[in-house]
């Protein structure tokens, strides 16, 4: 009798384990074919990273400023707002908003200004 409950409690969580995978997958092909199977990778990184350099707001490494749009840019991507947005829409909304956040931010004032400043230019 000592056998075959260990053998039933070894045999429990293998089937909770094909349950939960089952479940996953199922999930994981919702998400697929929401996407219509687009699965090619984001160019958000590119399009802020280029619209920092027109701005003239500096590289990432040496810049609060793209620091903190890369940040948000970061959390837009955890959010649902990435489903409704194009990347570079996503990308450009964090970049502006970025440079309002950082003209309310001593440390980042001059360079948001100035970029700021060049969004006309754009």
């Amino acid at each position: 009798a000592l056998s075959d409950n260990a053998e039933e409690a070894k045999a429990l969580p293998m089937e909770a384990y094909w349950v939960l995978r089952d479940e996953v997958v199922l999930l994981e092909q919702a998400v697929l074919r929401a996407m219509a199977f687009d699965t090619e990778p984001t160019q958000a990184y590119a399009h802020l990273t280029e619209l920092a350099w027109l701005l003239d707001c500096g590289s990432a490494d040496n810049n609060g400023l793209c620091s903190l749009a890369w940040s948000l840019l970061n959390d837009a991507f955890c959010s649902e707002v990435c489903a409704l947005c194009p990347p570079a829409r996503l990308a450009t909304a964090c970049l502006l908003l970025a440079v309002q956040l950082g003209q309310r931010v001593p440390e980042l004032k001059d360079v948001a200004d100035r970029a700021a400043g060049r969004l006309d230019s754009l």
